[in-house]
């Protein structure tokens, strides 16, 4: 099996360094050669499946406490029917 190289410097290891490049809205990671530092790749810094999921989670939570508030509203409009 071939490993990749460096094609700077012909190094066969490498490191993500996570960094924020100038202008840039977010911070990405950047695949590089541990021996040179030139770059060899570039990846989002966040797992957006894994923050996506979390966001799923908030929207679940809020939309039970809905739930819960309009159940409570619901008792307290019959309870002042009566």
């Amino acid at each position: 099996m071939a490993w990749s190289k460096c094609p700077h410097c012909n190094g066969g290891y490498f490191e993500l360094v996570g960094k924020e490049p100038a202008n840039a809205a977010y911070k990405l990671q950047f695949v590089q050669c541990s021996s040179c530092g030139a770059p060899f790749g570039v990846t989002e810094y966040y797992n957006l499946g894994q923050l996506l999921k979390k966001q799923e989670e908030a929207v679940a939570d809020l939309g039970q406490r809905l739930r819960s508030i309009e159940h409570s509203l619901h008792q307290i409009a019959q309870a002042m029917r009566r």
